[in-house]
């Protein structure tokens, strides 16, 4: 990426709600010299950020099994109570607009495509984090 990204101070980032009730955004994730849309279920219940292979590739990470068989296993339990296997691939940066929101580190699932989780590896960064239903939906960081 060749343009400057500012770091933020408050950003409210637009959310919208699925027909299932969870809470969704759009970030640039950014590796290296590429950067893409990547659509997050903001998971306040994760303790980081979640990526499926497919975005991964697409920033350059090579997830292929021989590739993710080397990285560091990430253990982690899930909502019903089992454990999975993750793989940390690398750091990512988060944007918003012209805003650098963190660099985070990013895992991804061992053996399955799952979807892509903004969790509290991201929100816990900031002082507070607020996220508004009523009226206009937002994430606001600050």
């Amino acid at each position: 990426m060749n343009e400057t990204v500012q770091t933020i101070g408050t950003l409210k980032i637009p959310i919208y709600i699925d027909k299932n009730g969870q809470e969704l955004t759009t970030l640039i994730t950014a590796a290296g010299d590429r950067a893409i849309k990547t659509l997050f279920k903001i998971d306040s219940g994760c303790n980081a950020v979640l990526m499926r292979r497919g975005a991964l590739q697409a920033l350059g990470f090579d997830t292929s099994e021989q590739a993710l068989s080397k990285l560091p296993n990430v253990g982690a339990s899930l909502s019903d109570g089992s454990t999975t296997a993750f793989k940390q691939v690398g750091e990512i940066v988060l944007i918003h607009g012209t805003c650098r929101i963190c660099t985070v580190p990013v895992i991804c699932h061992a053996t399955k495509d799952t979807r892509n989780l903004l969790g509290t590896s991201v929100l816990h960064k900031f002082a507070s984090y607020k996220v508004s239903t009523r009226g206009k939906t937002f994430l606001e960081l600050s």
